[in-house]
């Protein structure tokens, strides 16, 4: 069972070729990616990456559709909380607490 689907932010834990025909196009280790979408291949799942588009056995970028990466090769990550906007976190910050206060 996958717990990936489109949408989800991954990270690459596993960059290298694991077999002599495996795509030119490869995911960076450690690179963070979204996932585009997720299919059943064979007795696993094939990832596709919205950053990234495959090549196919021709060595052309992918058109079929059905190109991808194996969903072992990555985890499924947190996507970064958003960070408050500088000028409300220096408002926070400031030591004099009568700024806060209504005028």
């Amino acid at each position: 069972m996958c717990n990936l689907k489109a949408g989800d932010m991954v990270e690459c834990i596993f960059a290298g070729k694991i077999h002599q025909w495996s795509k030119k196009v490869m995911p960076v280790e450690g690179q963070r990616y979204t996932v585009e979408s997720v299919r059943p291949l064979g007795d696993g799942y094939s990832v596709r990456l919205l950053e990234l588009t495959p090549h196919c056995n021709d060595d052309k970028p992918c058109k079929c559709g059905n190109c991808g990466w194996d969903s072992t090769r990555f985890r499924k990550i947190n996507p970064p909380k958003k960070e408050l906007p500088s000028v409300l976190t220096d408002l926070l910050l400031v030591p004099d607490r009568k700024v806060l206060e209504p005028v």
